[in-house]
């Protein structure tokens, strides 16, 4: 694969903290990330690919903190 070229990447976010003590909390959100679409050539044979590449992300965790 040819590795040369770059492509613009993106991303939002946005999440929710709930506080259950003075030192926990939960923390949930989601994340999108996205990129342009790719072209990348193949150097065993002769082709070309195009890609494109976004994904939605869950999260959920707890935080101590102190």
């Amino acid at each position: 694969m040819d590795e040369e070229g770059s492509v613009l990447a993106y991303q939002l976010r946005g999440g929710v903290n709930l506080a259950l003590t003075a030192q926990l909390e939960i923390y949930s959100g989601l994340r999108w990330r996205q990129t342009d679409d790719m072209q990348v050539a193949a150097s065993l044979f002769p082709a070309e690919f195009e890609l494109a590449a976004d994904s939605l992300l869950a999260e959920i965790a707890t935080r101590w903190q102190f």
